[in-house]
């Protein structure tokens, strides 16, 4: 190794005596100190002249710092890049937020008795000889430990250095369980499906918030040093062993991570086969019983399913093995997943290892996810090769079982009744028009009128247009479920059409969904609305990312013809979302629907940090979240904030009818019955 490749490493791991006991501490460190030593991924050395690169346990305050500065002067006298980690429990203190790791002995507040990790990072990174600092920070409040700017760009260095920080948490929140280091040391076990040799901080970044535990990683990244070439924590193993075995990289860092805790001191493979798996399961069965134990056997168990599951996804449907295939199959089972999906077995083992734990294993969840593949691509569900892939794995009893609810389900969804307010001026109409959708087709059409101009009017007609669609549903012997009801915007800010009542409200009986009117018979001038909208959707379902919504203040929203000029020119596409009521403002409605399939407002008081962090975290399970909201606040539950949200959310099956409608209506004024 020459001067320029030396790369040292101080994992310092503690405990401290008031705060409760971390209790996967050791595993954590000495994982992740295994990993960056390793010479294929980490090739660090020891980070002190004594050999040794970790500190672990009940370490003193001033412990930390003599063996900190040791490990920094002994990299600037190699010229080595540092690699550092903290690992423990972490306080902020003063008006500019300063991240403290606690001692053994140090006392919750007491800046004096902690280590200041913002000045031990400062010194790192501005000593002369040491070629970067990298680190690792594993505490709450962990984003509070970066120098400040005038630290990194000032001092003996003149600002020619370079630091790059991996923290597990923003200032003012917590981290939980060492997820970093844990998720950390998973990824640059495994390697990232990338053609990138070394693996820096913005492709693990992008990897680790693909996660929940760690989808609220900070980082930070200062580049002063014109002679570098980049800082690097990683060798990327895929990049070197490519990617071909029966277990993903998902699963071999879950695998790896157990099995590092079950046989400490034994070498593991880079790549497993089938026959590995199962010959490491028999030899795990025969040890005793301890829940380290049991950790390896769920992880073996759930990689063999995930593997025979993608032998039977190559092999029977390669056709649904595309990325927004996947994505459907994986909301539609209620699982979250966020960033990229680099081949089908991301999304396999994500599945296998994410299940619910009160199901015992992987196979309900497997099952779901195969029949949402399937039946999203009209495959038979009783087709010889799925069925023989269930009994298989063990899941014949619950893909039986999710194969009659999704028939029950499909049956449920055939019938949609779309009700729209006629009211050309924007006020209560005189006549409602409403269409029975049958599998997407009009099956019916009728048109309500002597309706008094009055909500008590319309809201009397919506109900004889609910029992007209029932009567229906009876004679085709299908049931009703779904409701658009289609509101000019002056309509929409005044009015909740669910919370109608027919013996109980609209929205304990159906899944009610407000729509735009102006979506049905879009003036001339506006009829690339609804095109629009279906791109919108398309992009907003293909994103790697998480939810990007835009969350509007009302002095933006006053300024008319710039937020016009944002989104004609395509500066403002996300999801939008209003901060403040728009009261009488129907024209900012309609002007925001125009460009957006999505818009979200308060119902009452102005909207709160809360409502955003709650549509962003329930991203998945939106727009039905909603109404499972206000049903919750009807029986009396105030605790869920989506309740006080109002939303107009559209879908592709409302759009194709809308542009359908516009197509007869422009084209063949004579044809709609």
């Amino acid at each position: 190794m020459t001067a320029a490749d030396r790369r040292h490493v101080l994992v310092i791991a503690t405990q401290c005596e008031a705060m409760p006991d971390l209790e996967d501490l050791d595993t954590a460190a000495r994982s992740l100190v295994a990993v960056l030593t390793d010479p294929g991924i980490g090739a660090c050395s020891p980070g002190l002249p004594d050999g040794q690169s970790l500190l672990l346990g009940r370490l003193g305050a001033d412990e930390i710092w003599a063996a900190a500065r040791t490990a920094v002067s002994h990299a600037a006298h190699k010229g080595a890049t540092l690699v550092m980690a903290f690992l423990g429990h972490g306080m902020v203190t003063g008006e500019h937020p300063t991240l403290y790791l606690l001692g053994w002995k140090s006392v919750d507040g007491r800046a004096s008795s902690a280590v200041n990790v913002k000045d031990l990072l400062g010194q790192a990174v501005d000593h002369l000889g040491v070629r970067g600092v990298v680190g690792i920070v594993d505490t709450c409040n962990a984003a509070a430990a970066p120098p400040s700017v005038e630290a990194l760009t000032t001092g003996a260095r003149g600002g020619r250095t370079s630091l790059h920080l991996l923290m597990a948490s923003p200032v003012q929140q917590n981290a939980y369980d060492l997820d970093l280091s844990k998720a950390l040391t998973r990824l640059l076990t495994t390697g990232v499906a990338t053609g990138e040799t070394h693996l820096g901080l913005n492709t693990l970044t992008r990897h680790l918030r693909a996660a929940d535990a760690t989808r609220r990683v900070v980082t930070l990244s200062y580049d002063g040093d014109s002679k570098s070439d980049g800082l690097w924590l990683g060798q990327n193993r895929q990049a070197a062993h490519g990617s071909t075995a029966a277990v993903g990289p998902r699963g071999i860092g879950d695998l790896t991570a157990g099995l590092l805790a079950l046989f400490p001191d034994r070498p593991l493979p880079v790549e497993w086969t089938t026959s590995m798996l199962r010959d490491l399961q028999r030899e795990v069965a025969a040890l005793p019983v301890t829940h380290r134990r049991i950790r390896v056997e769920r992880a073996l168990d759930s990689l063999i399913v995930a593997e025979r599951t993608v032998a039977l996804l190559r092999s029977f449907m390669p056709k649904q093995l595309s990325t927004p295939a996947l994505r459907r199959a994986l909301k539609v089972i209620g699982t979250h997943w966020r960033g990229p999906l680099a081949e089908e077995r991301d999304a396999v083992e994500f599945v296998a290892l994410n299940h619910p734990r009160s199901e015992g294993s992987c196979r309900p969840a497997m099952a779901r996810f195969v029949v949402a593949l399937a039946h999203d691509a009209a495959y038979d569900l009783d087709a010889v090769e799925i069925r023989a892939w269930a009994s298989e794995v063990g899941a014949l009893l619950p893909y039986n079982d999710v194969v009659l609810a999704t028939r029950e389900t499909s049956r449920q969804r055939r019938l949609r009744l779309v009700v729209r307010l006629d009211s050309p001026a924007g006020d209560w109409p005189e006549t409602l028009s409403a269409w029975l959708l049958l599998d997407g087709d009009v099956h019916l059409r009728a048109v309500f009128t002597e309706c008094p101009p009055s909500q008590t009017g319309a809201e009397a007609k919506l109900v004889e247009a609910v029992e007209w669609a029932e009567a229906e549903a009876v004679d085709l012997g299908l049931d009703l479920r779904h409701i658009d009801i289609a509101l000019p915007s002056t309509i929409m800010l005044r009015w909740a059409p669910e919370e109608v009542l027919n013996g109980t409200r609209l929205g304990e009986q159906y899944e009610v969904r407000p729509r735009w009117s102006i979506r049905l018979d879009p003036p001339a001038g506006m009829r690339w609305i609804n095109k629009h909208a279906r791109a919108r959707l398309s992009a907003v379902a293909a994103r790697d990312t998480d939810c990007a919504t835009t969350w509007l203040l009302e002095d933006r929203t006053r300024q008319r013809d710039r937020l016009m000029d944002d989104l004609r020119n395509g500066r403002l596409t996300t999801p939008i979302g209003l901060m403040k009521h728009p009261r009488e403002d129907p024209e900012l409605m309609d002007l925001l629907l125009a460009f957006t399939p999505i818009l979200m407002w308060p119902a009452g008081p102005d909207g709160r940090a809360e409502h955003c962090a709650q549509v962003e975290a329930r991203w998945d399970g939106l727009p039905a979240a909603f109404l499972a909201a206000y049903r919750a606040r009807w029986k009396g539950d105030r605790s869920d904030p989506l309740a006080d949200l109002r939303s107009i959310w559209d879908d592709d099956e409302w759009l194709r009818f809308c542009i359908g409608r516009g197509v007869r209506s422009h084209n063949s004024p004579g044809s709609a019955k």
